[in-house]
């Protein structure tokens, strides 16, 4: 499958309105969506949001910051976009675009968004949360959207949920039980501490916002290698969710991290872990004792 990269462009005014456009093409409906396209040869993903704005829009824009990545299935292609905040230091509204797509230029509020006819109806709320505020979404450079997840950078409103995975039975059968509430609230802290070196995700479903679980990088136990552990609520298990988020995280890992290599570890007998980890390419390089249980060492290498 061949893969397509863009990038698009989040701006906000002084009135906290968001830069749409109207785009489509003769025969389709025209739709609202913010500026985006897809990356030129020779372009980094910031050159190409640059780009993006100023053909769409006729605004030159500089880069605030990236916020997050979405990775889809389109015809055929895999496509995964970076989004990032821009500010306008320069130009007029004006359309430039070369395909003759775009047909209108506005600021938008979260109202309007609401009910907006959109090109990609699955950025309503995240769009809208962002102009709000969104202080419940960490937007940062390590946030991914999936198919049916968005994963976020762990927050202090997750606390809660948190404590509900870390204190199920189902869920820590082969984590070496379910945990108390204190020692749950301990480890949470130590979630929430900015640290280069772990990177704790909230896993949430994309239809519904409900909390499905946590990914975790963090260095491993021999001070090797990083590894990457996951828990997800029983009641989303046997739906191909883990698989589909751990595989974006180590996608992550190894492009935009540049980690060299991945390990994980689990109980040999969590036959549905092991499983997972085989599916995801990961081949069993150890097999040890630790905490008083047989455990296998899983490895994959940035390819």
């Amino acid at each position: 499958m061949e893969k397509w990269y863009g990038a698009a462009a989040i701006c906000l005014n002084a009135d906290n309105s968001l830069l749409m456009i109207k785009q489509g093409t003769l025969e389709e409906e025209k739709l609202w969506s913010i500026p985006s396209g897809g990356r030129e040869p020779g372009e980094t993903n910031e050159e190409c949001c640059i780009r993006e704005v100023k053909e769409e829009t006729g605004y030159d824009a500089s880069i605030l910051r990236p916020l997050f990545f979405k990775k889809t299935i389109q015809d055929d292609y895999i496509v995964e976009v970076e989004y990032f905040e821009v500010r306008i230091c320069g130009g007029e509204a004006n359309i430039q675009d070369p395909d003759g797509l775009v047909y209108e230029i506005d600021w938008k509020k979260a109202d309007d968004i609401t009910n907006l006819g959109l090109t990609y109806p699955d950025e309503r709320n995240l769009l809208t949360d962002f102009v709000k505020g969104a202080s419940h979404l960490n937007w940062g450079t390590h946030t991914i959207i999936t198919k049916r997840c968005v994963l976020a950078p762990i927050q202090s409103d997750n606390l809660e949920e948190v404590v509900n995975l870390y204190s199920n039975v189902r869920v820590r059968q082969y984590l070496g039980g379910a945990c108390e509430v204190d020692d749950i609230k301990i480890t949470f802290r130590k979630m929430l501490e900015t640290n280069e070196d772990d990177w704790n995700w909230v896993i949430r479903s994309k239809q519904t916002n409900e909390f499905i679980g946590l990914v975790n990088v963090a260095m491993h136990h021999s001070n090797e290698d990083y590894e990457i552990s996951y828990q997800l609520l029983p009641k989303w298990w046997g739906k191909g969710l883990a698989t589909e988020a751990t595989s974006e995280i180590i996608t992550f890992c190894f492009t935009h991290l540049k980690l060299p290599r991945l390990v994980a570890e689990t109980q040999i007998a969590n036959k549905a872990s092991r499983k997972l980890l085989e599916r995801l390419g990961m081949e069993q390089v150890d097999q040890f004792t630790r905490f008083d249980s047989a455990q296998a060492l899983y490895m994959i290498e940035s390819r």
